[in-house]
């Protein structure tokens, strides 16, 4: 879209550059990717990597381009190497990329009344040969898989009878959310919330290609775990997200999600989209839930994705969070 260059990425081809000046912090990359159009619209995917770390990945929907933001990564003073990545195997595939930026995450997360905030959450990585992973059983929301209270340590437990939901047993489940040596390895990702009009007060995170773990942790599987579009993806994860908030009267929340989300509120469960299901919607108004005006409650998010060939989160509010 500007300037005299772009990159171009056909097959596995990448682009690189060694940028030096960065001062240490939080950042996000950005920017703009379109499908080559001839002989016909491409379906190329683009993986973006800072340091030798996978930020996100990105697949433009035409021939118009598109912006994208990764997700963000911190750095220390220095140079540092940013990567793009064409992931077609066929060397037939070819993507345009133009305006790539680098954009401090501190000068966007201003909250509240800002245009963004970040939260913190946990990925943890599991293996197709795990319990609960790549099934091909269930295709619906199945509600009633675990208590309506979380446990001791704050985690969700499973009450369904073995099998339900696609999930081997209570055993398995607790694995879920708990780091296991031997069974998954965990990270920390930031989650960026953008308000959805200036002034609205209602903050949105939107990927309907989520993917925060490609090339990471225990890795894509040489492959073999692809999107809809035949694209390799780290696809087999779970999502922990936790916070406290201040109910002021009217707050909402809307989720969406391919595969299973709970959502608790002050430890209890106020949203069941559990299950392996195609992306569903769930909402929550916090005047249902028996709060008291002007108190700080805990809301506790917890996410998996367990079945490769695609990868829906969105999650909307009007509720600011007090602290992650």
């Amino acid at each position: 879209p500007q300037g005299g260059q772009v990159a171009y990425l056909m097959g596995r081809g990448t682009a690189s550059q060694s940028v030096a000046g960065w001062q240490a912090g939080s950042y996000t990359l950005s920017f703009k990717a379109a499908q080559r159009a001839y002989p016909s619209p491409n379906r190329q995917a683009i993986r973006v990597w800072v340091d030798g770390e996978v930020v996100g990945t990105f697949t433009p929907s035409g021939t118009a381009y598109e912006s994208f933001t990764s997700r963000a990564f911190e750095v220390i003073d220095g140079r540092h190497s940013i990567l793009l990545e064409g992931l077609d195997e066929t060397a037939q595939q070819t993507g345009f990329v133009d305006d790539v930026r680098i954009v401090p995450v501190a000068a966007a997360a201003r909250r509240p009344g800002g245009d963004a905030l970040v939260l913190d959450a946990t990925v943890r990585d599991f293996l197709s040969t795990r319990p609960d992973f790549q099934v091909d059983t269930d295709r619906f929301v199945d509600r009633g898989l675990v208590a309506a209270t979380l446990d001791a340590d704050g985690l969700p437990v499973f009450v369904g009878t073995p099998g339900a939901g696609s999930i081997a047993n209570a055993s398995t489940f607790g694995q879920w959310f708990r780091t296991t040596p031997g069974v998954n390895r965990e990270a920390a990702i930031p989650l960026r919330f953008t308000e959805t009009s200036p002034g609205s007060g209602v903050y949105e995170f939107s990927d309907d290609r989520f993917y925060p773990i490609d090339g990471g942790l225990l890795g894509d599987e040489g492959g073999s775990l692809r999107d809809e579009l035949g694209m390799p993806h780290n696809s087999l994860f779970t999502l922990q997200l936790g916070t406290s908030l201040v109910y002021r009267g009217g707050e909402t929340f809307a989720f969406t999600s391919d595969d299973d989300l709970w959502v608790f509120v002050d430890g209890k469960l106020a949203l069941d989209l559990g299950g392996l299901h195609p992306a569903a919607t769930g909402l929550v108004s916090l005047d249902g839930l028996g709060l008291v005006q002007g108190r700080s409650y805990r809301l506790d998010i917890f996410y998996a994705e367990r079945r490769s060939g695609g990868a829906t989160l969105r999650m909307q509010t009007s509720a600011v969070p007090a602290s992650t």
